[in-house]
């Protein structure tokens, strides 16, 4: 009988623990890192055939290769993700079949969807949190420069034709969430002046949904955490309060300095003149169409649309055929699309399983590390979705999912200096 060394296993079983949470960095920062990469060779020299993409692309697959066994494990062992993505591959067939003459439009949709499928499988195979923390801070650095370097060094004209870029000011809600929720738990001048410089860019930049989001961030996180009888959670929320108490008296004096800076540094002052004028929230166009796509779902109750078909029926209401317009007219809430997927039904187990995950992960979770993680990547991925984008299209709500469903199957996660087993 061969002798089993103990060790080794444990080494190697660390190995395969470490490159997993190393993929999930690459996961998340993988765009800004290859912008940053691709933009300062390109400073330099104009490689042929992208060889510069081409040659990052390879190492971040040869990574993945390395601990592609162990995330196709976890992920064919959890049943329950499986039916759900079942689920949604019949829903979508189903739909291509009833709306064959839009084939180009529901290749992108499916092409965006099978995108989104690693970070799923990365999210649910995720066990070393404590590394993964750190990785994030980096995720935030890398964030932070990839704009400063689009806006000052590459001088990229990130707004073009619009007051605004919804993209770059996303870049930036990962890096402002993920620095506050260090300065709440140690506080750092690195990290403050991180923070205010991610959250006055992303004032610079224009939209207002990260800036509402990290807004909602400050008081779900004081909310999730409150405890009386902790004296240093007291201080934190009264330093919190005075703060956005003071900035009350000096509120308009602070937008018009913010304004002028903007100005002079040619950025948007779209957010800033929205505060001025007391319409931070007013969003008719976006309301008309959340309007609409109440009055489908009542018209298509027990089946809905199916997944992608609610935007061709959404823009056919305001009149538009267009291919390339039609990808943009989904609900802009991610519990009104579901249902206009999958039917009153269906959509409404689907929504209380999802909110139900998110309460018991959010709420049960005692590691501190742990919560930390899953409440920035509930704000970052989740939270949004509420009020823009879809679903079909959001990676960070397949990690974040994959979080969640990591939590709920496998309740276990890696203590340094401590041995665990793994499943």
């Amino acid at each position: 009988m061969k002798k089993i060394n103990t060790k080794r296993m444990i080494f190697k079983s660390k190995n395969n623990e470490s490159s997993v949470t190393f993929v999930a960095f690459l996961i998340v920062s993988s765009a800004n890192i290859v912008f940053i990469f691709n933009n300062t060779i390109r400073k330099l020299v104009e490689l042929p055939f992208k060889l510069d993409t081409f040659f990052l692309y390879s190492i971040f697959g040869i990574i993945g290769l390395y601990s592609l066994k162990l995330l196709l494990v976890r992920f064919f062992n959890n049943k329950i993700t499986i039916f759900l993505i079942i689920l949604i591959l019949v829903n979508f067939l189903l739909t291509i079949l009833i709306y064959s003459n839009h084939s180009i439009y529901f290749t992108t949709i499916g092409f965006n969807m099978i995108l989104s499928l690693p970070w799923l499988i990365v999210g649910l195979s995720l066990r070393d949190f404590v590394k993964f923390y750190s990785y994030i801070y980096v995720a935030g650095l890398l964030a932070v420069i990839t704009v400063v370097l689009s806006l000052f060094v590459f001088e990229f004209d990130i707004f073009e034709t619009s007051l605004y870029n919804q993209n770059y000011a996303y870049i930036l809600l990962l890096p402002a969430v993920v620095f506050w929720d260090r300065i709440t738990t140690q506080v750092k001048l690195q990290d403050i002046f991180l923070l205010l410089l991610s959250l006055i860019l992303m004032i610079f930049i224009g939209a207002r949904g990260p800036i509402f989001s990290f807004v909602f961030f400050i008081f779900f996180k004081i909310l999730l955490n409150f405890k009386l009888k902790n004296n240093n959670s007291i201080i934190k929320i009264i330093v919190v309060f005075v703060a956005l108490i003071g900035m009350m008296f000096y509120f308009d004096m602070l937008l018009d300095l913010f304004e002028s800076v903007a100005k002079f540094l040619n950025l948007s002052t779209r957010v800033l003149e929205r505060l001025k004028e007391r319409t931070f929230f007013a969003d008719n166009s976006r309301i008309e169409i959340i309007e609409v796509s109440l009055k489908i779902l009542i018209e298509n109750p027990l089946f809905g649309t199916g997944i992608g078909a609610e935007r061709i029926v959404i823009a056919n209401k305001f009149g538009i055929n267009s291919y390339d317009q039609i990808i943009g007219w989904y609900p802009h809430n991610i519990f009104i699309e579901i249902l206009l997927h999958f039917g009153v039904v269906i959509g409404a187990i689907l929504i209380i399983m999802l909110v139900f995950a998110q309460i018991k992960t959010l709420i049960s979770c005692r590691d501190s590390i742990k919560k930390s993680v899953y409440s920035i990547f509930f704000i970052i991925g989740f939270f949004p979705l509420l009020f823009s984008g879809t679903y079909t299209e959001s990676k960070l709500l397949f990690f974040f999912l994959g979080l969640i469903i990591n939590y709920l199957g496998n309740n276990k996660v890696i203590t340094h200096g401590r041995n665990k087993q793994y499943d």
